[in-house]
């Protein structure tokens, strides 16, 4: 994707041994000069030291919401930053699109980012919701719904192409539709919601 001149990308990553790979995707973008990389854990607290655990085996599992089982997994602390005070100083921002994929630690992501969707005009967003790893972490999975319903309209796409509106869905409603105690899919969120026409 090619960016605007006014648009400024943030990518945080908590992961070090990543970063090499990382910069050199960045190196070869057009937009490389607005593109901002971070070596941190986006989370609702700026600076504290979270336990990270790094899987060697796949690093897509990587989390700080739990230590995979394998002994493969090297752990260590790493600082903890909110988007709210990364982007505060590129205020005002009208648009704003995030993606997060954090293996369970979302809700602490998003509560990071409130001022932004209180601010911004336009917010659009995808994240990974996986039950299991939001339990993990001792939050109630309808918990973080009300949270979302708080802010956004939530939005699913099925397996079928189909993208559905889930604003009034508490756990047991995605229960009953994915028919699995277990639900791990992805979420629309977005605070327009003209914006989803875009998407089906």
């Amino acid at each position: 994707t090619t960016y605007p001149e006014h648009t400024k990308v943030y990518g945080i990553k908590a992961n070090r041994h990543l970063l090499k790979f990382i910069y050199k995707s960045r190196d070869v973008h057009p937009n490389k000069s607005q593109i901002e990389i971070i070596n941190a854990i986006a989370s609702d607290k700026d600076d504290e030291e979270i336990p990270f655990f790094i899987d060697k085996h796949w690093s897509g599992t990587s989390s700080a919401s739990y230590m995979p089982a394998h002994k493969m997994i090297e752990k260590e602390s790493v600082k903890a930053i909110t988007i709210n005070s990364l982007v505060k100083k590129d205020n005002p921002y009208s648009t704003v699109l995030f993606k997060v994929d954090v293996e369970g630690y979302e809700a602490f992501v998003l509560k990071g980012m409130i001022d932004i969707f209180n601010h911004s005009d336009i917010t659009i967003g995808f994240i990974e919701f996986n039950s299991d790893y939001i339990e993990k972490l001792g939050t109630s999975v309808d918990e973080f719904l009300a949270f979302l319903h708080t802010y956004f309209t939530i939005y699913l796409y099925l397996e079928n192409d189909t993208i559905i509106n889930a604003s009034q869905f508490n756990y047991e409603n995605l229960q009953n539709l994915f028919g699995s105690a277990y639900i791990h899919t992805d979420f629309i969120l977005t605070t327009d919601n003209r914006l989803i026409n875009n998407l089906i």
